[in-house]
C-alpha cells in the first residue's frame, strides 16, 4: 500500500532500463511467515517490514528469515501500519478504533487518540515523514466521516471533516489514498448517494467531488495530486488531472487489491489482484506479470526500488531493483538521483551511478555553501553507488535541522540537489 512512502511516499528515482522477463526471478518468497497474516505491510528497506496479522503486528529486520511479534495489545483488530524509519511505527485499530505509536521499534506503545466516539472503524493511516500524517475512520451514523491530520508526530491528531456525512470507506485503505498531509482523494461509501470519488487539498478541511465514471472501484492510488489510477473489474481508469477527466484501459485481471506507483516515475505502476502481481511500464496501457502467486493483497515499494508484497498466505521480496532487468547493468549515463527518505531522520540513501571510470567527488554542503560531509573524492569505476548519509559532518558531529544540498561532479557531469534534514 505504501511508499516510504508508505511510501509513499517515498520518493525515489530508479533505473530507467525496462522490465524484462529476466525481472520474473527477482521476488522471492521468506523463508518464515508470520501467522494469521492480514491486509497491510509496510517497510523502510530490504530489511525491515511489519505486517498487520489481524490481532496482531509482526516486524522483521532480517529480510523476513524471522517475525517478532511486536503487538501493543490482545484483542484488537489491527487494520493499517505506517513506519518512517526503523523506530517510528504507528497502527490503526478497530474495535476499539485508536491510533497508536511506538518510537521504540515495537517494544513499547501509546495511544496517541481513541476514537470510539467518532467512528467505529478506522480504515488509514499514513505519515508522510515523522510529523505529518493522516488517518481515516468511517462515520458513526449522522456523523461525518473521521478525518485526522497531524502535524506534530501524532501528539495531536485533528479533527478535520465536518462534511462527508455517513460516509466510509467500502474496503478498509483501499479507497483512501493521501499524496501528503494536504491532499488526498477518498471514494466514499454511504450517505445517501451513490458512492463517489472526492479530493481535498486543504488537509481534509473542504471536499470536492471528482468526476470518475464509475460508481465503485476496488482500489485506487495517486501518483501527485493529478495522476492517479484507479481499478474496478476489468476497468482500469487513468486521471492526469486530479480526476477532472479520466481514460478507460484494459487491464490484466478483474479485481485490483492494491496499486503502487514508482515513487518518481509514474510511467511505472504496479498492481495485484487474483494469483498475480502486475508490472506496466506505459502507466497501465498495457500489463505483464512479474509474480504469479496466491492472492496478493498489498505492495510496498522501499529504497533503492526493493519492494515487499504481501499475500494471504506469505510475504515475498525482493533484493534487488524491482521493475527493471534482472541482470546487473552498468549505468547508461551520469545520474545523481534524488535522496531517499526526503525530508529524512535519522538517515538518508544518496544513489548515484557513473557509466564509465571517472574522478567522482561527493559532497554535501549546507544552506550557505560550506562543506558538511565529503564523501568522496577519488576515481571510481562504472557501476551504481549507494552512500547512506546519518547526519554528521566530516568530524562525526551532528549536523542541525535544516536543508543541505548535495552535489556530484563526476568529468563534466554535476547535479546538486536538495535534501531536509529533520530532528
Amino acid at each position: 500500500m505504501k511508499s516510504v512512502t508508505k511510501s509513499r511516499s517515498i520518493h525515489f528515482v530508479g533505473l530507467i532500463s525496462l522490465y524484462s522477463l529476466a525481472a520474473l526471478g527477482q521476488w522471492q518468497e521468506v523463508s518464515t511467515i508470520p501467522p494469521n497474516i492480514g491486509d497491510a505491510i509496510d517497510a523502510v528497506n530490504d530489511l525491515t517490514a511489519i505486517v498487520t496479522a489481524n490481532n496482531s503486528v509482526y516486524r522483521t529486520d532480517d529480510a523476513g528469515d524471522s517475525w517478532i511479534d511486536i503487538s501493543p495489545d490482545s484483542g484488537m483488530i489491527i487494520v493499517d501500519v505506517s513506519m518512517t524509519d526503523s523506530l517510528h511505527i504507528w497502527i490503526c485499530t478497530s474495535y476499539p478504533p485508536t491510533i497508536q505509536h511506538s518510537t521504540d521499534g515495537g517494544a513499547t506503545w501509546a495511544v496517541q487518540y481513541d476514537a470510539r466516539t467518532s467512528t467505529d472503524f478506522f480504515n488509514y493511516v499514513e505519515m508522510f515523514d515523522s510529523q505529518n500524517g493522516i488517518a481515516m475512520g468511517d462515520a458513526l451514523t449522522g456523523q461525518p466521516a473521521l478525518f485526522l491530520r497531524t502535524t506534530d508526530g501524532g501528539l495531536n491528531w485533528i479533527s478535520m471533516n465536518t462534511t462527508l456525512i455517513d460516509k466510509s470507506s467500502g474496503d478498509i485503505w483501499r479507497h483512501v489514498d493521501f499524496v501528503d498531509a494536504n491532499k488526498g482523494f477518498f471514494f466514499a461509501s454511504g450517505g445517501g448517494t451513490s458512492s463517489q470519488m472526492f479530493k481535498t487539498t486543504d488537509g481534509c478541511a473542504t471536499w470536492n467531488v471528482t468526476s470518475h465514471p464509475e460508481n465503485r472501484v476496488h482500489a485506487l492510488k495517486f501518483f501527485d495530486e493529478n495522476i492517479g489510477i484507479s481499478i474496478y473489474y476489468s476497468k482500469y481508469h487513468l486521471t492526469r488531472d486530479g480526476g477532472a477527466t479520466w481514460q478507460e484501459f484494459a487491464k490484466a485481471e478483474s479485481w485490483g487489491m492494491d496499486i503502487e506507483f514508482h515513487p518518481e516515475d509514474p510511467s511505472k505502476v504496479w498492481y495485484c489482484a487474483g494469483h498475480n502481481l502486475y508490472f506496466s511500464s506505459d502507466t497501465g496501457k498495457t500489463w505483464a506479470s512479474q509474480l504469479e502467486t496466491n492472492n496478493p493483497i498489498d505492495i510496498v515499494i522501499t529504497d533503492e526500488l526493493k519492494g515487499w508484497v504481501l499475500t494471504r498466505s506469505s510475504v515475498y521480496r525482493t533484493a534487488t531493483t524491482v521493475g527493471t532487468r534482472g541482470d546487473i547493468q552498468e549505468p547508461e549515463q551520469f545520474s545523481l538521483y534524488q535522496n531517499y527518505p526526503n525530508p529524512f531522520n535519522p538517515s538518508t540513501t544518496l544513489r548515484y551511478g557513473i557509466p564509465e571510470e571517472e574522478l567522482v567527488t561527493l559532497i554535501v554542503y549546507d544552506i550557505l555553501g560550506n562543506v558538511v560531509r565529503t564523501f568522496s573524492a577519488e576515481t571510481k569505476p562504472a557501476g551504481w553507488y549507494n552512500q547512506v548519509w546519518g547526519g554528521l559532518d566530516d568530524s562525526g558531529q551532528p549536523v542541525p535541522t535544516g536543508m543541505y544540498l548535495t552535489r556530484l561532479q563526476a568529468g563534466s557531469y554535476s547535479k546538486v540537489i536538495k535534501m531536509l534534514y529533520l530532528k
